[in-house]
């Protein structure tokens, strides 16, 4: 059974010593479970049984729980370990090293592992001092159906040197070496277990699961003047959504593609991102009803779901509905089919299929540019605001990576290389460059680790 401390299999060790030795030989000799080399510092004679290496026991791990629902289940399971030991014999006398005795232990000490390979409640062995039977097992392990096994560990004589040699160069002490196999590390506590069944639900749909294969978007580029000054619309995928950009082909728009998805009357979208984590109160995922938000404009053709990113959505909440904020940032996507089943008895169930997850990212959406002296002011289209604490904006101009500050010092040894949130829909950098040199650079903004489309500085 499970057991949480490790020493009370070194306790049942050390008195399956102590009480053979003096079955054997009548002698009342010390068990103690040092490190060797801190045992032979010790006065008068003693077996030593030190623990040195501990290792998960892979050949008797169990399948998971199947009736604990929560998250990390093996954290449910026992841990089984298998636990080393090094066996040594210490006898000084007059303080000299006294072989004849050290040997003498050692083989008493080697047969009483030998004899006695299982240790459980049943072992009992007459013990000093008047022979009475004494119970082996430790005693916070009785009553549990605890048993070590142990086994004699066949090294050569070159292991047991290689052993020795590790930390100290002098002689090799005569050393036993035991594997010994009991312990079960104990779990933790069941954190959910599935009800009772009471009946069976059935039910016949034309289709089955949902699966998502892809996501996609459109980006609109306008190239600078040097380059032609032409305007191009790619797809990109997975989909990155630019808020606010709706000029067509609508930059905020997602086409997710797959199977079974279903006409929209039985489904919801199941949203997750990281950035959910910082409202208040925090969400791991935001369950959308389409009925909720027409403005999302959500279109579901079987094998593919259209929808239109806004800066906001209705989720549902034990409490009904609740506003979550769109963030740029990645998000992943899935679709989820709600479906009544009817039991024998004639009661209505509900049942949900969800689909596989798949990502897009969310961006801000550059609206324009403009210069102010030796500032560029970088005007957002609506949706994201620059201000927002949790947003991790990064700018860079033909290369140069600037700073994000709170504000700007005024100061013109300091400033250049920094930008700020002006206002909530407008950042401000103060140039490294004149602007007024004629040259035509590249902005790149990414707000919490997605870009923008690019946007060109041009004279």
């Amino acid at each position: 059974m499970p057991h949480p401390n490790l020493y009370g299999v070194t306790a049942s060790l050390c008195e399956l010593l102590r009480v053979n030795v003096w079955r054997l030989s009548g002698q009342e000799i010390t068990i103690s479970a040092l490190p060797p080399e801190d045992a032979e510092k010790e006065p008068g004679s003693r077996l030593n049984l030190h623990l040195y290496h501990a290792a998960e026991d892979p050949t008797r791990r169990n399948v998971l729980p199947r009736d604990d629902i929560g998250p990390n289940p093996i954290s449910r399971m026992p841990m089984p370990l298998t636990l080393y030991y090094v066996l040594t014999a210490h006898s000084l006398v007059n303080n000299a090293v006294d072989p004849p005795g050290q040997q003498l232990l050692m083989g008493l000490g080697m047969k009483s592992m030998h004899d006695y390979p299982l240790i459980d409640d049943a072992l009992e062995l007459p013990g000093p001092p008047a022979g009475n039977a004494i119970l082996i097992l430790d005693p916070a392990m009785r009553g549990n159906q605890n048993r070590i096994q142990v086994m004699g560990r066949q090294l050569t004589p070159e292991d047991s040197v290689s052993f020795w040699s590790a930390a100290q160069n002098h002689t090799a002490r005569l050393t036993a070496f035991y594997e010994v196999r009991s312990l079960l590390m104990p779990p933790e506590e069941a954190v959910g277990r599935p009800g009772i069944v009471t009946a069976f639900a059935l039910g016949v749909t034309p289709a089955g699961r949902p699966t998502l294969h892809a996501s996609q978007s459109q980006q609109t580029v306008t190239l600078p003047a040097l380059s032609g000054g032409a305007t191009l619309t790619s797809a990109i995928s997975p989909a990155v959504a630019a808020l606010g950009a709706t000029t067509p082909p609508a930059g905020n728009r997602v086409t997710l593609t797959g199977e079974s998805l279903g006409d929209g009357t039985q489904q919801k979208i199941v949203l997750a991102s990281a950035e959910f984590a910082g409202l208040t109160p925090p969400l791991t995922q935001a369950i959308i009803d389409p009925a909720y938000n027409a403005d999302w404009g959500f279109l579901f053709r079987g094998d593919s779901v259209r929808f239109d990113v806004q800066p906001a959505v209705q989720a549902e909440d034990p409490g009904g509905s609740r506003a979550v904020p769109i963030r740029p940032g990645l998000y992943a996507v899935a679709i989820r089919h709600d479906r009544q089943l009817k039991t024998e008895a004639g009661l209505i169930r509900l049942t949900s299929a969800e689909s596989n997850r798949i990502p897009f990212a969310v961006s801000a959406a550059i609206a324009s540019l403009s210069q102010i002296g030796g500032r560029l002011r970088i005007q957002l289209r609506p949706g994201v605001d620059c201000t927002d604490a949790l947003n991790l904006p990064q700018l860079s101009i033909a290369g140069d990576v600037y700073r994000f500050v709170p504000a700007f010092a005024n100061d013109p040894a300091v400033d250049p290389g920094t930008f700020i949130a002006q206002s909530p829909t407008r950042y401000e950098a103060d140039l490294l460059f004149d602007p007024a040199d004629g040259a035509t650079r590249m902005i790149r903004l990414a707000v919490n680790g997605v870009d923008s489309a690019p946007v060109w500085l041009e004279p």
